[in-house]
């Protein structure tokens, strides 16, 4: 068990993190500072690599925590000192100490993993590794501070929105069973800005988040092993037949309050399952 990251031991912990960023591969290191992925690999690779991600995760987010603790506390007893008699030395040592954890924050900021990997994705690959050997793997986790707007609109002269199209997840596997699964997460985020001017004339803005997660499931059939069931399909739900070759789409919508929200593998397996209760096995004979 490690020990709890304090503020004698960071500088130790810290090393032994840009050691294990060090240790990780080009690609991982690229996924880090752009959040952006688009490759197929296998289902070990990729277990490997979001094990590796989660591990360097785990380490950085307590030693975010006491970095920016130490940051305010120092930055505050720098201000203090200043107006306190105190020998230039220890001013000097604090305003040290204040850029050395700011610049530290920095650091470990910049190694910082997105949480979708420990929350979602690791659990998913998971799943997947039991039905299939390959996975084609898209992603974009960049945060919609980085992004343009899709469209914006003014409803109101004070109100205006803007709306962020975000391709988080996509997903492309060839099952065991013989079947094909591609699948699609993406959130729309409204961002509203309102402007309001008060009796002393000064302009106040308020800034709120809403989004919508759509996650949505094609699934291929073997038409060898597998047909549509009998009866009517579920409402999110429809099959399409084409030379032959069936598909059924499912998908389910969540919305949530913020700028994003954390993928969980629960629902997304949800959706998936959700495409197989659609069909049914073949008599064999």
């Amino acid at each position: 068990m490690e020990t709890a990251v304090n503020p004698f031991n960071a500088p130790l912990h810290y090393w032994r993190m840009r050691k294990v960023f060090k240790q990780l591969t080009p690609a991982e290191q690229e996924f880090i500072r752009t959040k952006k992925l688009d490759a197929t690999h296998s289902t070990q690779h990729w277990l490997l690599f979001l094990k590796r991600l989660t591990r360097l995760d785990r380490m950085g987010s307590p030693l975010r925590r006491q970095f920016r603790r130490s940051r305010n506390w120092l930055i505050g007893f720098t201000i203090v000192s200043i107006f306190l008699p105190v020998p230039h030395l220890v001013v000097y040592a604090l305003v040290g100490l204040t850029l050395a954890s700011i610049l530290l924050l920095h650091s470990c900021n910049n190694m910082d993993v997105n949480d979708n990997v420990r929350t979602g994705l690791i659990k998913l690959m998971q799943v997947l590794a039991m039905e299939t050997n390959s996975v084609q793997l898209k992603l974009d986790l960049d945060s919609i501070h980085k992004r343009k707007p899709a469209r914006t609109e003014k409803p109101e002269k004070n109100t205006q929105l803007a709306y962020f199209e975000v391709p988080l997840l996509q997903f492309r596997a060839k099952l065991k069973d013989g079947n094909e699964l591609q699948l699609r997460v993406d959130d729309v985020i409204c961002r509203r800005k309102r402007t309001r001017r008060n009796a002393r004339g000064k302009v106040k803005t308020k800034i709120k988040y809403k989004g919508r997660r759509s996650i949505r499931s094609c699934l291929t059939l073997n038409a060898e092993y597998y047909h549509l069931r009998q009866g009517k399909l579920a409402p999110t739900s429809k099959a399409q037949t084409q030379n032959g070759i069936t598909k059924v789409k499912s998908n389910s919508t969540f919305k949530f309050i913020g700028e994003s929200r954390l993928m969980d593998a629960e629902n997304i397996l949800r959706t998936i399952a959700k495409s197989y209760q659609q069909t049914s096995i073949r008599a064999r004979g």
